[in-house]
């Protein structure tokens, strides 16, 4: 009698998904032991290999090595496009299978794979020294605040695509005792693209930020140049938050640390997340609109800043708004054009253009992003725009130096 495989399958919107658990409980070719909502409880669940689409939010290389310490197998299914395979390719799967086979192919596969493969997975030394990084939530009770009169709270908006997370992230690694907060309720992008695991999460640090009180260090995640709080696992998750958590959760992070940088990705009026979008918006000092140089690009770049206009008219404190004009090509000749339209907007302080550049959007999805460096002086020229609080890394031991910089007259557009 041949032997019957446990899968845990990894819920996605995908056709694929709903299918294979259909044949399989039917058939019983492969036993579904758990349809997993949230990929957290796959350390206590009992199987033999997890299923996982390749867009899942928390499928990085520290999943695969978790799941290859508990002497695990894990497949990726995706639709064999050549970033897709790239991208598993690169986090270490044991098996890629495609998404346009049926039900009965894929289960059939799955089945001969495993039937072949019998592993005892041995971590190497680079794997522990990444878990051990990444694994190391630090819970001092010392506040590292630099400066308390002083928050620079930072909103990173853009739609999917257009690299709002890559610059989140790069605006993060520039900033000295920062914090990466990943608020984009529908697509959280950031644990993936940094390397990070699933938790602790937003989910953890709102339970603590409202249960331990506003002195208690939250668990957070570190990353070589900041620190950061991965988003939930799955958007249906942050369907449960509300208004006061989130703002308790910011208050919170604004004792313990001095900038927070928060993706909060693509804002509509229409979303059912729009109620904690707004909470959040309420609360910054500056936004930050990512956007691409095509006409489409430029008019969602409109979009969330007519949305955004809305909010801080009914606000005392002045809010900064400042425009990232991403994946731009050198000589782009429409670069004048993008300009004329942005400038008939008063809103706007400051444009920047950012160049395409193909080594941080290939690295950004193999856990190698953490401390980018390729946009330095284009960050640069971001930071000092968010003024006056912001101070640089590299500057920190020389007040005077950041003040005179800061005090400086800076162009408007900065290309």
């Amino acid at each position: 009698m041949n032997q019957v495989f446990d899968i845990a399958l990894v819920f996605s919107a995908h056709e694929w998904v709903e299918s294979l658990h259909r044949h399989c409980t039917n058939t019983g070719i492969l036993r579904i032991r758990s349809l997993v909502y949230d990929s957290a409880v796959l350390s206590s669940e009992s199987f033999d290999a997890c299923v996982i689409s390749d867009t899942h939010p928390t499928l990085n290389k520290n999943l695969v090595i978790k799941i290859h310490q508990q002497n695990k197998l894990i497949f990726g299914v995706c639709d064999n496009s050549e970033n897709s395979l790239e991208f598993l390719s690169s986090v270490g799967v044991d098996g890629i299978f495609s998404s346009r086979d049926s039900a009965e192919n894929l289960a059939e596969r799955i089945l001969e794979f495993l039937s072949k493969r019998n592993v005892a997975f041995t971590s190497n030394q680079s794997d522990l020294d990444i878990l051990s990084t990444l694994d190391s939530f630090e819970q001092s009770n010392q506040q590292h605040k630099i400066d308390a009169d002083r928050i620079n709270r930072i909103c990173v908006i853009g739609s999917g695509g257009t690299g709002a997370t890559e610059v989140s992230i790069a605006l993060a690694s520039r900033l000295v005792d920062c914090i990466l907060v990943d608020l984009d309720f529908e697509s959280p992008s950031i644990g993936p693209r940094a390397g990070l695991m699933v938790e602790p999460n937003l989910i953890t640090a709102i339970e603590e930020a409202n249960n331990l009180g506003p002195d208690k260090q939250l668990s957070i995640q570190r990353l070589p140049a900041n620190a950061a709080i991965v988003g939930v696992s799955h958007s249906s998750f942050a369907t449960d938050i509300r208004k006061h958590e989130i703002t308790a959760l910011i208050e919170t992070l604004g004792n313990q640390y001095t900038n927070i940088v928060m993706d909060l990705g693509s804002i509509s009026e229409n979303s059912r997340f729009w109620k904690l979008q707004h909470q959040v918006l309420i609360g910054v000092d500056s936004v930050v609109l990512v956007g691409d140089p095509t006409p489409v690009g430029i008019l969602r770049i409109l979009e969330s800043l007519v949305i955004i206009d809305s909010i801080l008219k009914t606000l005392k404190d002045p809010t900064k708004v400042h425009v990232v004009v991403n994946k731009i090509a050198k000589n782009f000749p429409q670069r004048q054009d993008i300009v004329q339209e942005l400038e008939t907007f008063p809103q706007i302080d400051s444009i920047h253009f950012f160049n395409y550049t193909k080594d941080l959007y290939a690295h950004s999805w193999k856990a190698q992003t953490k401390s980018p460096r390729i946009w330095k002086s284009k960050v640069e020229e971001l930071i000092f725009a968010l003024e006056p609080q912001i101070i640089k890394e590299e500057l920190i031991n020389d007040r005077t130096e950041v003040e005179d910089r800061i005090q400086q007259t800076k162009p408007k557009v900065a290309i």
